[in-house]
């Protein structure tokens, strides 16, 4: 091949080349376009995180409900009343009225458990934590003499005894949910009365605690609460009844106080 065939030769090629870097321009560019001709959209900008609201506890506000009322049905239960015994040992016969109920050296006076009944009113008191709250309840038990027999021991029924009750307490609910816990705190006045051994009569003063769970099912309000009572009582005169003989020398040992134990479940409507 000549200088002139192959100098053609060479500009062919070069034209060839830059026909092909053209038409391979062409297509990278119409890639990047869209076939309506517009420009590709932007990609949106990523939205802000929203955290949630953190749930925060009701406060305690000046509105709302200002009394309650209510009822309750419940156990109570007591200690020990008196313990006694004949000086010398020996076994007596027990009992009011000349009638012997049982025979032992000695025996201890216990309160059972008994039902009891309650009806109470409250009043806001502020903002809503506080209540004063009124109380009436009337309470019945039978005292069981544990008796000393021998080498061992029997339970008899010695008398029963009636419990009406008086209060005026303060109450804290401690939080501001509809249904929730709350405590009080007061003073208690207590009659005590006998079926049998009248001398065991009197009115005592003392205090009282409760702790409880209010639970509210729409309009009505359902609650589970115990409380613990202290009365002071003085039976330091009392003694027991021996049915025959004489009064023989006894060893006496009284109670100076009642603690009274209740469970009950209430029910109350609050306006």
């Amino acid at each position: 091949m000549n200088a002139p065939t192959r100098f053609r030769s060479t500009r062919r090629t070069a034209l060839l080349t830059a026909v092909l870097l053209g038409v391979l321009n062409m297509a990278a560019v119409a890639q990047d376009r869209s076939d309506t001709g517009r420009t590709r959209p932007v990609a949106p900008a990523p939205k802000p995180k929203i955290e949630a609201p953190q749930a925060t506890e009701p406060a305690f506000t000046a509105g709302g409900e200002r009394w309650i009322a209510g009822f309750g049905l419940g156990l109570m239960d007591g200690g020990d009343l008196f313990r006694v015994e004949s000086a010398d040992g020996s076994a007596l016969a027990w009992g009011e009225n000349g009638e012997t109920e049982f025979t032992a050296s000695r025996f201890t006076a216990t309160i059972d458990p008994g039902a009891e009944v309650t009806a109470f009113v409250g009043h806001r008191l502020g903002d809503g934590r506080w209540w004063l709250r009124g109380e009436v309840s009337r309470g019945a038990s039978d005292v069981a003499a544990e008796a000393l027999l021998g080498q061992g021991g029997e339970v008899f029924q010695y008398d029963r005894l009636t419990f009406l009750t008086g209060s005026l307490a303060a109450e804290a609910r401690l939080t501001a949910y509809p249904s929730h816990p709350y405590g009080s705190f007061g003073v208690a006045v207590c009659r005590m009365t006998a079926d049998q051994a009248t001398d065991l009569d009197q009115t005592g003063l003392g205090f009282q605690a409760a702790l409880g769970y209010r639970q509210q099912l729409g309009r009505v309000q359902v609650a589970l609460e115990t409380q613990l009572r202290r009365i002071a009582i003085d039976i330091n005169d009392f003694r027991p009844s021996v049915a025959t003989g004489a009064e023989p020398e006894l060893v006496y040992a009284p109670a100076d106080e009642l603690w009274l134990f209740e469970i009950r479940l209430v029910g109350s409507r609050a306006w």
